[in-house]
């Protein structure tokens, strides 16, 4: 899961959300320092969750993590307001880095 690769590292918690809907509940509850989105989310995936996010949190980080080539997503994400594509095909402590990176810039 990967709310147990972040707590280890330099963040204090991890909130998970089931789907898209309740990320955006949990996000305006917890007001987190980086948003890490599945692409293939029921409810309301991460392209639809990624606009409503940045409109609650204009600054934070927001990570579109997904199976699919990146590279296919790169212009649409940047409208939404999405930072970062990561692919589940790379290591977890690799996304761990990358989101260090957005928030801390480390």
């Amino acid at each position: 899961m990967v709310c147990e690769a972040f707590v280890p590292s330099c963040f204090d918690s991890c909130v998970h959300a089931e789907n898209g809907a309740k990320a955006l509940v949990e996000a305006e509850r917890v007001k987190p320092s980086a948003i890490i989105l599945d692409l293939s989310m029921p409810v309301m995936n991460g392209l639809e969750a990624a606009p409503r996010l940045r409109r609650i949190l204009p600054e934070t980080p927001i990570v579109l993590y997904t199976l699919y080539e990146p590279a296919k997503f790169v212009e649409e994400v940047s409208k939404m307001g999405i930072s970062l594509i990561a692919s589940k095909d790379e290591p977890l402590q690799s996304l761990v880095s990358k989101v260090e990176s957005l928030v801390y810039g480390k």
